[in-house]
């Protein structure tokens, strides 16, 4: 097991974001949970109290932990409390209680932390409820200052190319993703970033780190729409996925309902560009955001407003490059600290200059990077290359279709063959579908099989 324990003096200790801004904006406000302020003084508080808790159950320094918190307030104040304990976490949907016994296998934890109105915690086989906090003198291990090569979270990846895999990250991987993202987004400390996606994936995980390293405020609320919630609290990003994004758009609204915002970072699979100029025409200034949970989030964005010309690839903390068979390598500060393979045990495969294969197809030149889909799934038909990802991109770019994928089925006489599998609105016609496709796509990757929903 690696140790949290550093004797490198080289590179200086990271200071606590919030411990920070408890000392000189200690009114500014740091989380607004379901309407319930805390200021960046009342947050540190918590947390400090919170660390005491812990302590009075066992956890020490390089001990991990498993965080199975719905409460989402009860979860943020758990994992800044033990980053400050030097402890790792790993943040699991509450809901996937039934598959834990493998990971707990696997991943071997001190102790799991359970939700209730403060929280119950499993070390062991042993359950011990708690009533309230042990207010003790300040033990000596709370720490306010981290290292970059503190081993800090457990992430699993999404799964979207087959079975997850569990990321480990330190804290510096983290700290520079939200530094480069916040400099790029414009987060400042009068900032208020919107939380909607779920703390246990790297797109919820992230915006912690973003805004309370900007000094700025998290939003989380639970009750009210989208809409509602970016004008009743004057929120300035929030990230979230095509299917968030479609809903917002099915509002009615003009500029003057989303003034306050100044990103709306875009992720996930990808998005449709018809949804995307939908959004533009109301005026969100969207971001286009292509990242991994293995380069901590982002790792190239870019606008979507008309005749702009603003990306980054955040060139001063990572580098890319292209390999001759067409896979993006990326090394840099954000770059993972491994897989867990074995009990304790994480590996990271490098070629000899330290690049990191992310299993991404692109292209990369002067106008920015175009991933053209994953390396994994390019199957060959005839002899030919097919690239599923390059067919779901002119399938989704037809009006009436919803989403689209492409699959690969056997077939005797090429090998294989592309299968579309469409969820359409009512205007929808194959034949109208037929002509498009033709018009774009040699005939070779024009798909053999149509699955069609409506």
């Amino acid at each position: 097991m690696t140790s949290n324990t550093f004797l490198n003096d080289q590179t200086p200790p990271i200071t606590c974001p919030i411990f920070t801004a408890s000392k000189t904006t200690p009114q500014s406000p740091a989380l607004l949970y379901n309407s319930q302020l805390s200021t960046y003084e009342s947050l540190h508080r918590e947390i400090d109290e919170l660390c005491q808790h812990y302590i009075s159950l066992g956890i020490r320094e390089s001990d991990q932990l498993i965080l199975l918190i719905e409460n989402k307030k009860n979860l943020i104040l758990s994992i800044w409390a033990l980053f400050r304990l030097r402890v790792t976490v790993f943040c699991i949907d509450p809901k996937q209680r039934s598959f834990l016994s493998p990971i707990i296998t696997l991943y071997r934890p001190k102790a799991l932390v359970l939700d209730d109105p403060i929280h119950r915690i499993r070390l062991g086989m042993c359950e011990t409820d708690t009533i309230s906090y042990t207010k003790t003198a300040r033990p000596r291990y709370i720490h306010n200052t981290f290292f970059e090569e503190q081993q800090a979270t457990l992430i699993q990846t999404s799964g979207s190319t087959g079975t997850p895999k569990i990321a480990r990250h330190t804290f510096g991987n983290h700290y520079h993703s939200a530094l480069a993202s916040n400099t790029f987004l414009k987060l400042t400390e009068n900032g208020r970033y919107l939380l909607t996606l779920p703390l246990f994936h790297v797109s919820g995980l992230a915006p912690l780190f973003r805004t309370f390293f900007s000094g700025a405020c998290l939003v989380i609320d639970d009750a009210k729409p989208l809409l509602d919630t970016i004008k009743t609290h004057s929120i300035t990003h929030v990230s979230l996925v095509g299917y968030q994004l479609y809903q917002l758009l099915k509002h009615d609204f003009t500029k003057q309902d989303h003034l306050s915002l100044r990103a709306v970072l875009l992720g996930g699979s990808a998005i449709k560009d018809t949804l995307i100029q939908k959004g533009i025409r109301a005026g969100l200034p969207l971001y286009k955001s292509y990242g991994s949970t293995e380069l901590s989030s982002q790792i190239y964005t870019e606008s979507c407003c008309d005749g702009c010309n603003n990306s980054s690839i955040f060139s001063r903390i990572r580098q890319l490059k292209v390999s001759p068979s067409g896979e993006l390598l990326i090394k840099g500060k954000t770059l993972f600290s491994g897989y867990l393979t074995r009990p304790n045990e994480y590996r990271l495969l490098l070629d000899s200059e330290g690049y990191f294969a992310t299993g991404d197809l692109a292209a990369l030149n002067k106008q920015g990077l175009r991933i053209l889909g994953r390396k994994d799934r390019l199957f060959i038909s005839g002899g030919k290359n097919i690239s599923p990802e390059e067919i779901e991109y002119y399938l989704n770019a037809f009006e009436s279709i919803i989403s689209a994928k492409v699959l690969e089925k056997k077939d005797p006489a090429f090998g294989s063959r592309p299968k579309a599998i469409l969820r359409v609105a009512p205007a929808f016609t194959l034949q109208k579908l037929l002509v498009f496709l033709k018009k774009n796509l040699p005939k070779y990757k024009l798909p053999d099989w149509y699955e069609i929903y409506s």
